[in-house]
Order: C-alpha cells, then structure tokens, then sequence
C-alpha cells in the first residue's frame, strides 16, 4: 500500500505527501492526502488517469462535477480511490486490499 501511495505522479512543484494505515485485525487500508498549491483539478486529474494507465489500473469510476472530481481504479484485487474538491489543493487517496481476509470481515 504505502509502495503504491508512494508512486503516484507528482501533479505540481509543492507538494505534502502524509498517509495513515488502519487497520481491520489482519486486513489494512490506506488514506492518504497529496497537497498541491499549483495544480488545477483538470491538471491533476490528467496526470493521475495517465499514471493508472501506464502502470495497469483499469479505471471503473470517474465522476466530475463543478464541485469535486471523485475516480476509482482497479489493479487485480488492489483497489484505489482519488477525491479531489475543486478550488482546494487536496487530493484524498485511499488504497484497498480486497483479498480473502478482508472479505471474511476482518
């Protein structure tokens, strides 16, 4: 998880890369926030649909408004969430494993 957070493209100059680990028992998930000062909701959206294309994740969902931009990615049994609110300069990532044990509910 923290590999794949740690390779998503850079979308401006400045940036702040924070992430915490939750976790279910033995199951975990990610969240995590990239901050960009300089780079439009348009701009990064280019850059994070092209990343997921280049490094194999089918993209499922990708909703846009005038208010936010949401976009959902699959990768085998890898799943990872963007949500970005226009006119702000986060970007929230999460990162699922969804694999045998967190079907089992743990």
């Amino acid at each position: 998880m923290v590999t794949i957070f740690e390779s998503l493209p850079s979308l401006g100059d400045d940036e702040e890369r924070s992430y915490v680990i939750n976790e279910r028992f033995v199951s975990k998930f990610l969240r995590g926030k990239l901050i960009y000062k300089k780079t439009s909701a348009s701009e990064g959206t280019i850059r994070i649909r092209k990343y997921a294309k280049i490094n194999g994740w089918t993209e499922l969902k990708r909703n846009s408004n005038q208010n936010e931009c949401r976009m959902e990615f699959k990768k085998g049994d890898w799943d990872l969430f963007v949500y970005h609110i226009k006119e702000t300069n986060v970007w929230n990532i999460g990162i699922i494993k969804y694999d045998w044990i967190w079907n089992l509910g743990f």
